[in-house]
């Protein structure tokens, strides 16, 4: 279940884009019924002019959840070749003698602790990745000199040993760089005033026609408000309801044995 700060920044954000699409038909009403020309309604421009918009719209709206997708199924399948990298560096400590094996399957289990801990504090905010990004970066460090020193007296196993070593702080680079991309701004804000103008302009058309709110009107501005919603929502998929699960992290620390629990 979601927590409570996360569920209100999902609702608020949902109630504000229906607030904002039915504020937009409501003034396109007002607009058409100052104009007082009902035969207005029937003209083949406005159609056109508003099919228009509304094509553009789903344009938009389309691009968008589709790359929304694409990044939310990229940083999961990043989780998953992250805990793959390390459950082979750490089963791959078998290939070194007694004391280095030991010392890198330790930093590989604190490793994962500090990663599960950045996974959970990423979702509180920059301050509260701090300390486990500093960590990391030290397990970085640690776990590179362990195993270049380590492949020393066994030369025959470096590449085994270094590589996923090698894996693990590349992925960690690239899933930094995936959290961090996300719809640009103005993209978003072109989106949402397009979404306003096609419902300003349905309003316009029924205040032409001297009409009030009816329920396909309303069932538009709920589909449209709910198509936004997500794909915001799977864009920031750390802050909303859509979340990206550390369930192939979690999954390998219950086999690294009870030493390497989160502190």
């Amino acid at each position: 279940m979601p927590e409570l700060p996360v569920a209100i920044l999902a609702a608020l954000t949902a109630v504000g884009l229906i607030a904002v699409l039915f504020a937009s038909v409501s003034v396109g009403i007002w607009l058409g019924k100052r104009r007082r020309r009902v035969e207005e309604a029937d003209d083949p421009h406005i159609g056109v002019v508003q099919g228009a918009i509304l094509a553009l719209l789903g344009l938009l709206v389309g691009f968008s959840f589709s790359g929304a997708s694409e990044r939310f199924v990229q940083r999961q399948d990043l989780i998953v070749r992250e805990a793959n990298a390390i459950g082979t560096a750490y089963v791959r400590c078998d290939l070194l003698a007694g004391a280095p094996a030991a010392a890198l399957r330790e930093a590989l289990r604190e490793y994962l602790s500090a990663r599960i801990e950045l996974f959970d504090a990423a979702a509180r905010g920059p301050d509260a990745a701090t300390e486990p990004s500093r960590r990391i970066a030290e397990l970085h460090a640690r776990m590179w000199e362990i195993a270049t020193d380590a492949v020393r007296s066994t030369p025959q196993f470096a590449v085994l040993v270094i590589a996923p070593i090698n894996e693990i702080m590349d992925l960690h680079a690239v899933r930094s760089a995936a959290t961090r991309r996300h719809i640009p701004m103005l993209v978003m804000v072109i989106m949402i005033a397009c979404a306003m103008a096609s419902l300003g302009s349905v309003g316009y058309v029924m205040g032409l026609s001297r009409r009030r709110f009816r329920g396909p009107v309303v069932l538009l501005i709920l589909l449209v408000s709910a198509a936004l919603w997500v794909t915001i929502d799977l864009d920031f998929a750390r802050h909303g309801l859509i979340q990206i699960d550390a369930l192939p992290l979690q999954e390998l620390r219950d086999t690294m044995g009870p030493r390497h629990a989160s502190r």
